[in-house]
């Protein structure tokens, strides 16, 4: 942490009534229905019990230990209270009159109730301000750090010598925001099992166009056994023609959920990877870019680049980062990790409802991610992601164990300025990635830092 840095905002004294602020009236899944993020089944994340939303009372959250303000975290960690008002993230600058109103719904994660794990949603919203119009499509931004590469065709090794790793990812984190369409597929799993044959698997196919607002759901769940023979039980769900369609197994056939159509809010926790931002403009790219290099610089670290090939295809090269978003020290709350994320996207100023992010993992978690990156674009084609646990009071990471801390991974696939699939009833065929699962980048660097 930079000396003078700026700190996170005052939040409401505890015990005090918990306010939602403005946002969706409803949300789907709150009378039964269709699985969607937060129920089972649903989400690119784990399985959540839906909080009450905007009306709700106090003391009626459906987990233990909320309502009140529990003082201390899964870690003993210091946590920002659940009862959430408006308020301006850190050096927002123009202060509570531009601000975004952001709601943090923090939930414990019903798969991960044994270990305490929390997981957390953020939904922001600026009532007056619409969605931007991005200014490039599948391509790179560009930047100073790409022009020392040269030919992206030919790059070697050596090359790698010439650019500040740290500077070159930034540039690509950047180029993600700028994206006006992406589509990723998405594999969960909540276990470390190498052969990823145990546990509850979950894969999706998910896009969003910000220029159109045009959107793809197509979502596969699966209960394995953990036997590697077994293929498990599969829950689909697909928006197709603008209604949620669900296959169920037993009956071979695709049915329509009680829902009548399937709309934005029913995707939107489930578009991106949950920690990049796309289908910004350049100016609020800028907004971004500048909370994590000039407010928050210790969060995203850079230990390692390398030139790799596709595993199994030895022609194209990539960049592989790895990359470490840490958690840092923040005011009073001890450190804080991808929760300085949804302060970041605060920046922006956008409509949520009509711009879906959000963030994954617990307010003081961290995250571990390799990614591989095209160096013609500067964009990323596959990334795998794992959980870093809390930091203590010390800044250094705590112990990780499977059946405590809540461990998930994530693999990604990306895909910009592309159509969307054509999703029908007349398959059911499993979401794959054709990306092969690489082990070795479930291990966070060594030299992790502490920030």
């Amino acid at each position: 942490m930079q000396p003078g840095s700026p700190q996170p905002p005052e939040q409401p004294a505890p015990g005090q009534p918990y306010h939602s602020g403005p946002g969706p009236s409803a949300y789907p899944g709150q009378s039964g229905g269709a699985p969607y993020a937060g129920q089972p089944g649903g989400g690119q994340y784990p399985e959540q019990p839906l909080p009450p939303y905007p009306g709700a009372a106090p003391g009626n959250f459906p987990y233990p230990g909320a309502g009140a303000y529990p003082e201390q975290g899964s870690y003993g960690q210091q946590v920002p209270p659940y009862n959430y008002g408006a308020y301006p993230p850190p050096n927002s600058g123009s202060g509570g009159k531009k601000a975004a109103l952001i709601v943090l719904v923090v939930v414990v994660a019903v798969g991960l109730l044994t270990g305490g794990g929390f997981g957390a949603y953020a939904l922001l919203s600026k009532d007056k301000t619409s969605s931007p119009t991005p200014s490039h499509e599948g391509r790179s931004g560009g930047g100073k750090e790409y022009a020392k590469l040269g030919n992206p065709n030919d790059i070697a090794q050596s090359d790698l010598d010439k650019v500040d790793k740290h500077a070159l990812f930034l540039e690509t984190f950047r180029n993600m925001m700028l994206q006006s369409s992406v589509r990723t597929v998405s594999e969960t799993m909540s276990s470390q099992k190498s052969d990823l044959s145990e546990g509850l698997r979950k894969t999706a196919d998910t896009g969003f166009d910000y220029k159109t607002k045009k959107f793809s759901l197509n979502r596969e769940d699966t209960i394995r056994t953990g036997k590697p023979e077994s293929k498990g039980f599969a829950f689909r769900t697909r928006c197709i023609d603008g209604k949620t369609r669900t296959y169920n197994e037993f009956e071979k056939k695709w049915n329509q959920s009680r829902f009548d159509s399937c709309q934005l809010r029913d995707a939107m926790f489930q578009i991106g990877d949950g920690i990049n931002i796309f289908g910004l403009d350049e100016k609020q790219a800028d907004a971004v870019s500048g909370y994590f290099t000039k407010d928050f610089p210790d969060i995203i670290q850079v230990p390692k680049l390398e030139l790799k090939t596709k595993p199994g295809d030895g022609n194209k090269k990539y960049l592989r980062f790895e990359v470490n978003y840490n958690p840092v020290k923040s005011g009073p709350y001890g450190y804080l990790g991808l929760q300085h994320f949804t302060w970041a996207f605060q920046r922006t100023g956008i409509d949520y409802k009509a711009h879906p992010y959000s963030s994954k993992g617990g307010l003081g978690q961290g995250l571990h991610a390799v990614f591989y990156v095209d160096p013609s674009t500067g964009l990323p084609v596959y990334s795998q992601q794992s959980n870093i646990p809390p930091f203590d009071a010390q800044g250094k990471p705590r112990s990780i164990d499977d059946s405590k801390v809540g461990y998930r991974q994530d693999r990604y696939q990306y895909y910009f300025g592309q159509e969307f699939p054509q999703l029908d009833m007349n398959t059911t065929s499993t979401i794959t990635l054709d990306w092969p699962h690489e082990d070795d980048a479930w291990k966070p660097a060594s030299d992790t830092p502490a920030a």
